[in-house]
């Protein structure tokens, strides 16, 4: 329901729509646009690196996307190429589509939720932020625009970037 709620805030072109939400024998459940096509997860394991052009015009539209929900204060929280839908066009373009708020949080909101616990973890390693590694309830949008460059990085890479704090000096880790 929570997931609902901040959903039906959102309208955006890089955003999966929502559509409506329900309950039926004793299941919740919530109507989605379909986007038909594949996701980055996907074409990194079909290909380790996406051409430069590519990652770039991608990433600009999850930061999009992003600046959608942060201005109506929603921070996504689990930024990663499996979030991030490829819709095929009808000329033949991909758009990225959004999806997966299930971690969002109303970063506006008071800092009590029924749904997290201190020391309570989310997300995907990989694309985390140090904060959002230590202090998972209060990340902010910075943390998403950090997933996102996360992303890019492995994008263009094949790798991924992974920061485990608190280590005395940080430590960087590229896994292949």
């Amino acid at each position: 329901k929570r997931e609902a709620r901040g959903l039906s805030s959102l309208d955006h072109p890089n955003i999966v729509k929502f559509h409506e939400t329900g309950e039926a024998g004793g299941l919740l459940y919530f109507v989605m646009e379909h986007v038909g096509g594949t996701d980055v997860a996907k074409v990194l394991t079909e290909r380790p690196r996406v051409e430069l052009r590519t990652a770039i015009r991608l990433a600009i539209q999850v930061l999009d996307a992003l600046a959608h929900a942060h201005a109506r204060g929603l921070v996504h929280r689990d930024i990663k190429p499996a979030n991030v839908l490829l819709a095929e066009l009808p000329d033949g373009r991909r758009q990225v589509k959004l999806a997966d708020f299930g971690l969002a949080r109303v970063y506006r909101a008071s800092g009590i939720s029924g749904l997290t616990h201190m020391g309570d973890l989310g997300g995907t390693p990989a694309y985390m932020p140090p904060e959002q590694i230590t202090n998972y309830r209060e990340v902010m949008p910075p943390a998403d625009q950090y997933s996102t460059a996360a992303m890019l990085y492995h994008m263009l890479t094949g790798n991924w970037v992974l920061d485990l704090p608190p280590m005395p000096g940080g430590l960087l880790v590229i896994l292949n």
